[in-house]
């Protein structure tokens, strides 16, 4: 006799060999990094709340990722993809965890349009996919606000990096051309992540991973 699977226990089961993928590989990632590592009051950068995708987008992120770190003069990491939904969280790890877990059951699994490729001189923004501010990604980013009992100053631009570290315009052209393909693979919202993010890249650990758990078709509440 066939069983029907729960959607929300397939998802948690993928994203659970997901995580295991990525703690064996996790160098860093960013997104919204401009807060962690500017040398905020104290000199503990504390934990960055990412939204990350299901496994498969993981892989074919994180491959792309890989191969320019691994081509490119200047390149960083490698290092995992997402979306970094609020950085420079402050608390005990186990606050932070349970939180963000809260935030997680509240909310649904949505997509995201990727827009196309942008580039800065920062080291932590010199390569991404923007990312439309649609109606989920501003209330998601109203929920972590509340949860967390902080405000990042400047306007919320999601986005999601393909490189870190400092390359030169010749190397961003190629990269760019190169990643168009990955606009129609698609990043959907799956779960949210805790990574502790200290100032050198290498030390980045992701602590915990969250399925979004809650129905589809219920935007998440601020």
């Amino acid at each position: 006799m066939n069983t029907k699977k729960n959607p929300t226990e397939t998802l948690a089961n993928a994203l659970r060999i997901a995580t295991s993928v990525i703690a064996s590989s996790l160098a860093g990632c960013g997104g919204g990094h401009s807060a962690a590592h500017a040398g905020g009051v104290d000199d503990d950068p504390g934990y960055s709340i990412w939204i990350m995708s299901g496994q498969g987008s993981q892989q074919i992120f994180h491959e792309r990722i890989r191969e320019i770190a691994s081509t490119f003069r200047g390149a960083a990491g490698p290092f995992q993809p997402h979306v970094t939904l609020l950085g420079h969280v402050q608390g005990s790890e186990a606050e932070v965890l349970e939180k963000t877990r809260s935030m997680a059951q509240s909310m649904a699994p949505f997509g995201m349009h990727l827009l196309g490729c942008g580039t800065t001189d920062e080291r932590f923004r010199q390569l991404f996919i923007e990312i439309e501010r649609d109606g989920n990604l501003t209330a998601a980013r109203a929920l972590a606000e509340k949860a967390f009992g902080k405000t990042e100053p400047g306007e919320y631009m999601p986005h999601l990096s393909l490189a870190y570290g400092s390359l030169d315009q010749d190397a961003k052209a190629e990269i760019i051309s190169a990643a168009k393909g990955l606009l129609d693979c698609g990043y959907d919202a799956a779960a949210l992540a805790v990574a502790r993010t200290p100032d050198d890249l290498k030390d980045w650990k992701l602590v915990g991973v969250f399925p979004l758990a809650k129905p589809q078709g219920n935007a998440p509440a601020p």
